[in-house]
């Protein structure tokens, strides 16, 4: 598909309402508001952070939101459900979903949807929630802060997704927005939109050849390539005058769905795990005690962070369990 970027200019330039561009990864999403007339912004949440959690906790009967719902996944794993893009227009023998509970220790209860054939999780034995349902609710207060930064309503929603969802993820994309009242005008591949971002400011080459540039995409839960053509063509613009038009077109695309910044997180909490398991008798495994492992990844998550500018950290969980508190090494 070739993309002509003077033609969203255009459709940009005459909007007649707000639109709100959501980029919904695994682990964050993050907000671009387009109002009429105005350049776009990027929303800001209420701990005015650029990108928020995609998780939803439960305090009781308050469904809790973004980093608040991180707190209680670190002492309720049980009752915050994260990664629920996962879930999204999938069965339960699909390998992402089934790595969750078998091979990244998530405490989620999922049962199988008969009507939708889709996955579903069990809360506190209660109630059962669609992924769709989730996701609605993550949407929903992605909606609520989007209208809060706006000072308005914003109805229109363009959504990215990754390149490899399939038409049932799409359309549960589509189903959980419109659970959460926001309407869809389009779904976009998380690579195309960033072509397209970087086609408003590309100037060319000057002797006007192609260009082709690759597209590295390593999010939460995957990885995704995409190698980029741009092209740049002048047209008559009214009497003597021109205009520059910029095209591209993706040549190629792939990924690998089980790679992403997640899995560095399960490497690193699999290293304190093995360690703290020496100090337990019995053959105990801390990978089986909810709220002890997600301490780990939080512990994990952190220290990813942390040595992204440097070689080394000490690594220190208080009372991870049985009283006794974890202390290593990362580098």
């Amino acid at each position: 598909m070739r993309w002509i970027l003077v033609l969203l200019a255009a459709i940009l330039g005459t909007v007649a309402a707000s639109v709100a561009g959501v980029d919904f990864g695994g682990e964050f999403f993050k907000i671009a508001l387009v109002k009429p007339g105005r350049p776009f912004e990027i929303v800001t949440n209420v701990h005015s952070k650029r990108k928020t959690e995609t998780i939803v906790s439960f305090n009781g009967e308050e469904r809790v939101y973004g980093a608040d719902a991180m707190n209680i996944e670190v002492r309720r794993p049980q009752v915050a459900y994260s990664q629920i893009r996962r879930f999204l227009g999938t069965s339960m023998d699909h390998p992402m979903v089934s790595s969750l509970t078998e091979n990244e220790y998530f405490p989620y209860t999922l049962t199988q949807n008969l009507t939708r054939g889709s996955v579903a999780l069990k809360h506190n034995n209660e109630h059962v929630f669609l992924a769709e349902e989730l996701a609605a609710m993550v949407f929903g207060h992605a909606r609520q802060i989007t209208n809060d930064f706006a000072e308005g309503p914003v109805k229109d929603w363009v959504i990215t997704v990754p390149m490899y969802f399939a038409e049932p993820q799409r359309q549960a994309i589509i189903d959980a927005a419109e659970i959460a009242g926001v309407r869809v005008l389009s779904l976009i591949d998380e690579n195309t939109a960033a072509a397209l971002h970087h086609g408003v400011d590309y100037v060319g080459l000057e002797n006007g050849a192609p260009e082709r540039i690759m597209l590295f995409n390593m999010g939460s839960t995957s990885l995704q390539v995409s190698i980029v053509e741009y092209t740049t063509r002048v047209v008559p613009d009214g009497f003597k005058k021109n205009k520059t038009i910029v095209e591209f077109e993706v040549l190629s695309k792939a990924w690998d769905e089980t790679l992403g910044g997640a899995q560095f997180d399960l490497r690193l909490a699999e290293k304190f795990a093995n360690e703290f398991n020496t100090k337990l008798k019995n053959g105990q495994d801390v990978r089986k005690i909810p709220r002890a492992m997600a301490k780990l990844r939080a512990a994990a998550r952190k220290t990813k962070i942390v040595l992204s500018a440097n070689e080394e950290i000490p690594v220190v969980v208080p009372s991870l369990h049985a009283d006794m508190d974890y202390k290593g090494h990362a580098s």
